[in-house]
């Protein structure tokens, strides 16, 4: 799979784990959610190029939204990513 190839792919999979009804509202930072996906995403994709396609998706989230916040995993304040609730 190419750069462009996985990018997409990336950004359907992050998209479909917000859209989880466990998921749906919460907020992560990158490296939560790296985590959140290496072990419930594809875990055939590396921690690190998980980051990588997470951080692109804060240049353009698509269905997404980013907010300045505190993660629900860590509880440290920062850019999050995420879904909102369903209605919102």
């Amino acid at each position: 799979m190419d750069r462009r190839g996985f990018e997409d792919f990336a950004q359907r999979d992050i998209e479909g784990f917000f859209h989880r009804r466990e998921e749906r509202g919460k907020f992560y930072c990158a490296s939560c959610l790296a985590t959140q996906l290496t072990e419930r995403g594809a875990q055939w994709v590396f921690p690190a190029t998980w980051v990588a396609a997470i951080e692109d998706l804060f240049e353009r989230p698509g269905t997404l939204r980013i907010e300045s916040r505190r993660c629900d995993a860590c509880q440290r304040p920062s850019p999050c990513i995420g879904a909102p609730p369903a209605g919102q």
